[in-house]
């Protein structure tokens, strides 16, 4: 099964990263994960309307999970754009901490 990896919040390092990524194979899934994932942008991982094109790729994929690098703050920057959107047809385990439980409880 594949396994999105998105950064909705904070930003981590490549080492990381990569690390996560190898530990997934690791354990027989296929990690996803955008070019463009950490661009660094102040606080957050990359600019808002990087995050939320990863997260709605994420959301619309047929994968069975998207994992959230993780929190530290701004996901709640995604919220409204949220609701603008329609609900995926293919029903998602979401994976994250911290700063991330603002899109779980969404």
């Amino acid at each position: 099964d594949t396994v999105h990896i998105i950064a909705p919040a904070s930003h981590t390092t490549q080492e990381k990263l990569e690390a996560g990524c190898e530990w997934l194979r690791s354990i027989g899934l296929v990690p996803i994960v955008p070019k463009d994932i950490i661009l660094k942008d102040t606080f957050f991982a990359a600019p808002l309307k990087t995050q939320l094109s990863h997260l709605k790729e994420a959301l619309y994929s047929n994968s069975k999970a998207i994992w959230c690098l993780r929190g530290g703050y701004g996901s709640m920057r995604l919220i409204p754009h949220l609701q603008k959107l329609h609900r995926p047809e293919t029903v998602k385990m979401f994976l994250g901490i911290s700063d991330i439980t603002t899109l779980h409880l969404y």
